[in-house]
């Protein structure tokens, strides 16, 4: 499995979210209806969002499931690995999908010395694990 696979799933699963979050806040700003004068074309529009609304949420909730079985064979996989620096770094970076600077912290390294550690794992990784 490639190491940013699990990156890849967050990225998608945040920009549906986001969708969501402007077909809501769509739905928001939409004039309020007279109940005596509905009009169809406003009622077919806010339908027509909730729709999108619900297929995304479903959408996002299958990306949530194969995101946890990416990150499940990632963990898996990264834990061959002999050296558990390179664990750690590795299994921060593409399980717990932390930014660099939050694994400095947890791992009192600079950043410079992570990148060069990152650099010799991701060599380990893929000289153990078949990305196919």
């Amino acid at each position: 499995m490639k190491l940013n696979e699990a990156f890849k799933k967050d990225k998608l699963i945040k920009v549906k979210e986001m969708q969501i979050q402007d077909l809501v806040n769509t739905s928001l700003r939409s004039p309020i209806l007279n109940p005596d004068r509905v009009q169809t074309s406003m009622r077919n529009n806010t339908e027509e969002r909730n729709l999108k609304i619900a297929e995304l949420g479903k959408e996002i909730k299958e990306d949530l499931e194969e995101l946890i079985k990416a990150k499940k064979e990632l963990s898996e996989a990264i834990d061959m690995l002999d050296d558990d620096t390179e664990k750690a770094v590795l299994n921060l970076r593409y399980v717990q999908l932390l930014k660099w600077e939050d694994i400095s912290k947890v791992l009192y390294y600079s950043e410079k010395y992570l990148f060069k550690l990152h650099k010799k794992a991701k060599s380990s990784y893929y000289s153990k694990v078949d990305t196919k």
